[in-house]
């Protein structure tokens, strides 16, 4: 009986595949992340839910963004914006870089003169 009970788990476990396997996007995810983007965040990835909605991952400049939908109805269940640490010190290193490669340039332009 315990041999017929773990067989069955087995084959529901094997026939379910893994959950972001079967997502589609459909009108209302197609939307939203449509949105997403034109507020200057990056989709990387779509999965479903235990419960069967869809989970938007989205990263921004500094920022990681969890949306969750509701993909028959396109309401939004949660929208969790949080600042991403790593991202943010890099863009800090970044714009450091880009300062001081600037005031480099600025310098050798000064020093060439202004008919340059």
């Amino acid at each position: 009986m315990k041999i017929m009970f773990i067989y069955s788990l087995i084959f529901v476990v094997i026939v379910s595949g893994p959950a972001q396997s079967d997502v589609t996007t459909n009108e209302h995810t197609d939307r939203i992340m449509v949105y997403l983007e034109s507020e200057g965040y990056e989709v990387s990835g779509i999965y479903r839910t235990l419960l069967g909605r869809v989970r938007i991952m989205s990263y921004g400049l500094t920022t990681r963004r969890d949306t969750v939908v509701n993909p028959n109805t396109g309401e939004v269940l949660m929208d969790h914006k949080r600042e991403d640490y790593e991202r943010n010190q890099l863009a800090i290193q970044e714009l450091k870089e880009r300062r001081l490669r600037d005031d480099g340039v600025a310098r050798c332009i000064g020093e060439m003169g202004e008919g340059y």
